[in-house]
């Protein structure tokens, strides 16, 4: 790769998101410079773009739950979407037909029919970057969201199987025994560790296993690396394994932006029907999704069911006076030594739904929520005797989404938070945070107070 895509894509990147917006508009923006500057797709761009989207389902896998596919508001939403979606898009292309539009005139009602079939999918890259940023991932909207990109996938293999005539090869059922092999790729994960040999078996699921093996036997390559990631979502160490992958991943999905950009500008005619048009389009949109959501949530929630969704139910938090939003290593590490010290007023909020059988087996006392989650706060009733949050999640930006919404809730007690980054700390202190740890610069202190209160007597 040339420096100068690295350069262009970098600064236009650090621009955008210098004025608050996804960086991936600016790596967009920066296909176009480069496509302006008389530079074009190549080979090699396009290769590692590839590899940015199988890793991106792989990783996708790596958290989905199967039984989310089965749940009647996923393949239900999905069907709906596809039919409306469709209707829609064949009626704007013959209306672009109608308005002379050069691309749309020769048209007919089939091929239009056929076309808007096809814009009805969404994009999986883009729609899995904004929940990312947004630290959405367990949300149960984005839960729906990917089972029904998933379920897009399950019906473009179909449709494509059947409107080509090309059937997958007979060899294709191997993918039927996949199941069985789940125990040797347990063993092999925790063999693999947390180093280099852990990225490296990542990539050798999601390239060979997944895209490689289902793509011989005519099956979409994409879609096997999705489905090696989901064998795999039950072992403890899937989310190890997404973490580690996560920077290599987002790095080749830069390239995967880049070439939009690099295949031209949309024209006058094709403007309304570009990818690049939508990206465009929605990316600042979603920057601002907090804001249009509470201009015209109250118009929305006229429209919800009247039978409230489990996980939509008011959240509410009992007696509580110490409440912890983030169970995972140090979320439980401090609410064992919080409770020691002030008895059972303590709960923890986990997005987990499968984390918590474990967590309440060893007696702590946990519901389920995301603070990362707008629905989370218009749900939850925080009382007064709530006088300590601790922040534990792990993103920066959902701790200060969490501090934003207990002061619009009018919280007056104790905010403590932590940090991963020496650079985060003055931004959580601008918020008003009364206590900030750093996870790393602490740690060495930390383990020096454990080894002193256990050998004291020595």
């Amino acid at each position: 790769m040339e420096p100068i895509l690295i350069a262009v894509a970098f600064g236009c990147g650090m621009v955008v998101n210098l004025i608050g917006l996804p960086p991936l508009l600016g790596f967009l923006a920066a296909g176009f410079i480069l496509n302006g500057m008389g530079y074009e797709n190549t080979p090699a761009l396009s290769e590692v773009a590839d590899l940015g989207v199988t890793l991106l389902l792989f990783t996708i896998g790596l958290k989905l739950n199967i039984k989310t596919l089965m749940r009647r508001d996923v393949w239900g939403t999905t069907s709906l979407h596809l039919l409306l979606s469709t209707l829609l898009f064949t009626v704007v292309l013959l209306v672009c037909k109608g308005l002379g539009l050069e691309l749309a005139l020769s048209l007919d009602w089939k091929l239009a029919l056929l076309l808007g079939f096809a814009l009805s999918f969404s994009s999986t890259v883009f729609a899995v970057k904004v929940l990312e940023d947004r630290s959405d991932m367990n949300a149960l909207y984005a839960r729906i969201a990917i089972g029904v990109l998933v379920m897009q996938d399950v019906f473009a293999v179909a449709f494509l199987a059947f409107s080509s005539g090309k059937w997958p090869s007979i060899w294709a059922l191997w993918v039927l025994g996949l199941p069985l092999l789940r125990p040797l790729l347990f063993k092999l994960l925790e063999r693999a560790g947390h180093g280099e040999l852990q990225v490296l078996f990542g990539v050798f699921l999601a390239l060979v296993v997944g895209a490689a093996g289902f793509e011989v036997v005519g099956l979409k390559p994409d879609l096997g690396a999705l489905i090696i990631g989901m064998l795999l979502a039950s072992h403890p160490a899937a989310a190890g394994l997404a973490k580690a992958l996560f920077n290599l991943k987002d790095l080749f999905l830069i390239c995967f932006f880049l070439t939009i950009g690099l295949n031209g500008l949309p024209t006058h005619d094709t403007m309304l029907l570009a990818l690049a048009a939508s990206f465009m389009i929605s990316a600042p949109l979603n920057a601002q999704s907090e804001r249009i959501y509470h201009r015209i949530g109250h118009w929305l929630r006229g429209l919800q069911a009247s039978n409230l969704h489990p996980e939509d139910r008011p959240i509410e938090l009992g007696d509580a006076e110490v409440i912890i939003l983030g169970m995972g290593r140090i979320g439980q590490g401090a609410y064992f030594e919080l409770e020691n010290k002030y008895g059972n007023v303590i709960l923890g909020v986990e997005n987990d739904s499968e984390k918590l059988p474990t967590l309440r087996a060893q007696g702590m006392n946990v519901i389920e929520g995301d603070a990362t989650d707008t629905d989370f706060w218009d749900k939850v009733l925080l009382s007064n005797q709530v006088n300590l949050v601790l922040l534990a999640m792990p993103h920066h930006s959902g701790n200060l989404y969490a501090i934003e919404k207990l002061r619009s809730h009018g919280f007056n007690g104790k905010i403590a938070a932590i940090v991963r980054f020496e650079d985060d700390i003055a931004s959580l202190q601008e918020q008003g945070v009364d206590a900030v740890f750093n996870v790393y610069n602490e740690a060495g202190s930390g383990f020096a107070r454990h080894v002193i209160r256990r050998l004291q007597p020595l």
